[in-house]
């Protein structure tokens, strides 16, 4: 085990395997299996802008629903 250098990677890890383990959870216990996505968004105003990050947003939550 050694320390991370890079917390948002370890954040993104956990939040991404703690949806998963509990659709997995609901699924063992007799009820739906619920779907898992996980999105990292990048920082703003480095190479992207706000509004480009927001219609990428947009537009992908539209897919993923429709």
């Amino acid at each position: 085990m050694r320390e991370s250098s890079d917390a948002g990677h370890y954040l993104c890890d956990f939040i991404y395997y703690g949806g998963l383990a509990e659709s997995e959870r609901q699924a063992a216990s007799g009820g739906k299996q619920t779907k898992v996505l996980f999105v990292h968004c990048p920082p703003v105003d480095n190479d992207l802008s706000t509004e480009y990050v927001v219609e990428a947003l947009k537009a992908l939550i539209c897919r993923v629903l429709l």
